[in-house]
């Protein structure tokens, strides 16, 4: 760094540490923005519904359609969907918020 930048980046930091409506602006707001967005923005899932559309229909592929329909995963599933146009229908219609899709072949791999 040369000499003028560094004189201009001290020149600056007494600036702010001058002025206290600067240095409330420059503390205060990303408080406040990090406090709300903590708060008001939340990642979790509350309540999903979800399509099951059982291609295989085999032991191995029932089985994850329980462990789909277990109430400490989905708040709520829908099952009986026999062919894609089902899910597809249950989408649009906001009937579901997901598909599950167990393609054929799922309990032999």
């Amino acid at each position: 760094m040369n000499l003028a930048l560094t004189a201009i980046i001290k020149k600056e930091f007494r600036q702010i540490l001058r002025d206290p409506r600067t240095l409330g602006i420059l503390l205060l707001v990303p408080l406040f923005l990090l406090v709300l967005f903590g708060y008001a923005v939340s990642m979790d899932i509350e309540s999903l519904t979800v399509g099951i559309l059982d291609g295989d229909r085999t032991p191995e592929s029932r089985r994850l359609a329980e462990l789909m329909r277990a109430p400490v995963l989905f708040e709520q599933s829908e099952v009986g969907l026999e062919v894609p146009k089902d899910a597809d229908r249950a989408l649009e219609e906001g009937r579901m918020d997901a598909v599950l899709v167990i393609s054929p072949g799922y309990g032999r791999a």
